[in-house]
This record gives structure tokens, C-alpha cells and sequence, in this order.
């Protein structure tokens, strides 16, 4: 009986083993990723007004709901509905 319990027990440490969590490895930055970076953050930062309008949609457990956004943003101003 014992040893079905001590085996038990290494088979479920051995289980946890594969939750453990394992670093990262961060992809090196070529000098042409950073340069399209460089021009997106440029494009980017250039934009004084802009819209957004979307909609969703949600049915979970036969009940569901649905809802939209509009956004408009300009230098002076954001408005949100």
C-alpha cells in the first residue's frame, strides 16, 4: 500500500514538473526591425484626429447582449459614446 502511494505521488510531482515555468528567449532586434519600428512610431505619433465605430455582439448560457462604440478623437478632444 505504501508503494502505491509513494509511486502515486512521484507520478503527480512528475505532472507538476510540467507546470513550471520556463524563461522566455527574446528574439534578437535586427537593425532593419528597429528601423521599421523607428518609422511606425513616427507615422504614428503624426496622426491628429482619427474615428472609431464598432459594434459587439455576446450570447453565453441563452442570454446575450449587444452593444457599440463610437470614438472620435481629435487634438483638442476625445469623445467616447
Amino acid at each position: 500500500m505504501h508503494l502505491t502511494r509513494l509511486v502515486a505521488l512521484i507520478f503527480l510531482l512528475s505532472l507538476l514538473q510540467g507546470c513550471i515555468s520556463t524563461s522566455t528567449i527574446k528574439p534578437s532586434e535586427s537593425l532593419a526591425s528597429q528601423m521599421l519600428y523607428e518609422q511606425h512610431l513616427q507615422r504614428i505619433a503624426s496622426i491628429d484626429q482619427f474615428s472609431l465605430e464598432g459594434r459587439i455582439g455576446v450570447q453565453t448560457d441563452g442570454k446575450g447582449f449587444s452593444g457599440g462604440v463610437n470614438w472620435k478623437h481629435n487634438s483638442n478632444s476625445d469623445d467616447i459614446a
